[in-house]
């Protein structure tokens, strides 16, 4: 797709004695992989009529691939040119936000092909046609040259830290009359308020002199101001005209067609879980609807036509929900989604970046329901298509900043499983876990160690937290560990974790929970692990404890989450993690013991948070004599 103005704009672009080439950092680097460039706000009135790719990352077979976008729409793409060089017309205004990206691309063209030439990091003070402009850095998670790409996709954010991609504009100011018009609103439900600015250049000293709108396409002028406004009271779509008349060009036309859409209503719902496996729906569609449809349980069967409904679910596996709406003239419009019947929280963003098998994703959750809540799976955006993986979740008290290589500080939560997803959508496969992991009220840093395929994420510039009246989700970095060993690699900020928890909570749904929530201290076999059951009214909670030394410990039982560090007592790296309200001698074998717990079937237990930690005994460890397991905790279920 190529935009292109009429021959008088080319020849007078090219005639203009003010050819300008805008300045950019010198070459620092070549990076080869995706595409990169720069992107700017406009000061001022020019035409970039020639594009340039330097030398420096060429290489032999390379073909020329540039493109520039103007407010999020390409104005302009060229693919397969032998370069350096590529003509073109594209009319920028003041305030246009332009994103210019280019690379060479060689004969055989992919995701990671791009060559670019790298200069100075963002942000670059440059000048168009003698008006300062501040450059940032942009680019396309892909090889713009791919014919795979889907244009316009793949966009990183503009940033002001990293090397900016170089490309060289060319500018030349316009010559002649170049109609043009914005509007604050392209559709919307009827009776629609419409209010239309005129952005016409005229090279004329004069200025426009004259305006005459064709608000509805039916050739009759509707207003002579110059920013007017409309009102649609009809169902439709309408083509709009703007005629401007100077004293120098006299009079010009233009018109966008199909430019205001009335009633073209976008089905969208949102989701709440409001009970055990029950769930209500509510219309979210962009605008109201007259008429509701509503398949609930994913068999194509309307199950309900009135705006907001509630289903109950047999069980907790996921399942396609539709909404089909309509509203007066316009198109029918269907919104499906998987909905899971529990609660949950998303960060599900659309990811631009990732890494390779092996690589971790952290951030934090503060957790504010005072029942705790229990994880039961999760959707992740994977690396790689249709590709079974797993997911181990680490957590530790507190942040995960400053602990992201230091194994010490963390502690397995679970791991789960998948059978893969998609790897360009967000969130699109699900990873389940064996058993639900609980954690108490608290904050936790969180590591995702994804094993088989990697994690894909969104490149941020800013923390971001999402929060729901449960937990709240604080997005934050990754690393570029390995497949072998989760604490490899190095940490890489800041990037937006793309995926959704699922939970359940005690006090909608009556759950059980066990959970490790804090690691350990090492002795001579390591630290002692501990698992358990989940403890239900009526039933036995049975604690097994490995890694014990001398095959014998003291589990400590408690009310309240407490921190002792035992250092000054001759244990450093240990500590109690739990207050001491009941203790029980742990006797086993083969470095292993159990301790069981009869849950009494009285419903005011129900509910109750305990925590738990071993104590093992392990003289040869350090001067105290005792290392201390993984903590933990419970919530005894109804």
């Amino acid at each position: 797709m190529k935009t292109a103005f009429g021959a008088l704009l080319a020849a007078t672009a090219f005639a203009s004695s003010a050819f300008c080439q805008v300045t950019l950092p010198p070459h620092a680097s070549v990076y080869n992989g995706f595409t990169r460039g720069y992107n700017f706000t406009a000061a001022n009135n020019f035409i970039i009529n020639q594009l340039e790719l330097p030398l420096d990352a060429f290489q032999t077979g390379d073909t020329m691939s540039v493109l520039v976008r103007l407010n999020g729409t390409v104005a302009f793409f060229s693919t397969g040119t032998p370069g350096p060089t590529v003509p073109c017309s594209v009319i920028v205004n003041p305030g246009d936000v332009v994103d210019v990206v280019g690379n060479w691309t060689p004969p055989a063209p992919g995701t990671f092909t791009a060559h670019n030439s790298y200069g100075n990091s963002a942000p670059y003070a440059t000048s168009i046609l003698g008006v300062p402009t501040t450059l940032l850095r942009v680019g396309v998670q892909n090889d713009i040259g791919n014919p795979a790409w889907a244009v316009n996709t793949q966009w990183l954010a503009p940033t002001s830290s990293a090397q900016i991609g170089r490309i060289f504009m060319y500018a030349v100011p316009p010559s002649g009359t170049f109609v043009n018009f914005t509007s604050d609103v392209t559709g919307g439900a009827s009776p629609l308020t419409v209010n239309f600015t005129d952005t016409t250049y005229t090279s004329d000293p004069g200025g426009i002199v004259g305006w005459a709108w064709d608000f509805d396409g039916d050739a009759i002028i509707d207003s002579t101001l110059q920013n007017p406004s409309f009102v649609y009271t009809n169902c439709g779509t309408y083509d709009v005209t703007l005629t401007t008349v100077d004293a120098t060009f006299g009079p010009n036309t233009t018109t966008k067609t199909a430019f205001i859409t009335t009633d073209a209503i976008q089905a969208n719902f949102a989701e709440q879980v409001i009970g055990p496996f029950t769930v209500l729906f509510t219309d979210t569609s962009n605008m109201p609807a007259t008429s509701w449809a509503w398949d609930l349980d994913g068999d194509t069967i309307i199950d309900s036509t009135v705006q907001n409904t509630a289903w109950v679910y047999p069980n907790a596996n996921p399942v396609n929900v539709s909404l089909t709406v309509t509203r007066l003239c316009g198109a029918a419009s269907t919104f499906t989604k998987s909905v899971v019947p529990v609660q949950s929280i998303s960060h599900n963003v659309l990811p631009n970046n990732g890494l390779s098998t092996g690589a971790s994703v952290y951030f934090d959750l503060d957790v504010t329901n005072p029942a705790g809540i229990n994880i039961t799976s999760m959707d992740v955006a994977p690396s790689i298509a249709n590709t079974a993986f797993t997911v181990e979740m680490f957590v530790k008290p507190g942040s995960y900043v400053g602990s992201t290589g230091t194994a010490a500080d963390w502690v397995s939560a679970g791991l789960g499983s998948s059978a893969g997803g998609a790897s360009t959508a967000a969130a699109s496969a699900n990873v389940a876990f064996p058993q639900a992991l609980y954690l108490p009220p608290g904050q936790y840093g969180v590591k995702l160690w994804y094993v088989g395929v990697g994690p894909r994420y969104q490149t941020g510039s800013a923390q971001t937290t999402v929060t729901n009246g449960d937990l709240s989700l604080t997005v934050g970095a990754s690393r570029g560990s390995t497949a072998a060993n989760a604490w490899a690699g190095s940490d890489i900020a800041l990037r937006h974790w793309s995926g959704t928890l699922y939970y359940g909570t005690h006090n909608l749904s009556g759950l059980a929970g066990f959970g490790r929530t804090a690691p350990g201290c090492a002795g001579t076999l390591g630290v002692p692990h501990v698992s358990s059951n989940l403890p239900q009214l009526g039933t036995t909670m049975t604690v097994n404890v490995t890694n014990l030394a001398q095959s014998f410990g003291i589990m400590i039982t408690g009310f309240a989450g407490t921190v002792t560090d035992l250092t000054a007592f001759g244990a450093p790296g240990c500590s109690v993690r739990t207050s001491i309200d009941a203790t029980s001698l742990l006797l086993g074998a083969g470095n292993t013991a159990n301790w069981n717990f009869n849950v009494p079937n009285v419903p005011a237990f129900s509910g109750l948070i305990l925590f738990h930690q071993v104590l093992s005994v392990d003289p040869a460890a350090n001067g105290l004599g005792v290392v201390m397991s993984d903590a933990a905790a419970s919530q005894i279920g109804s």
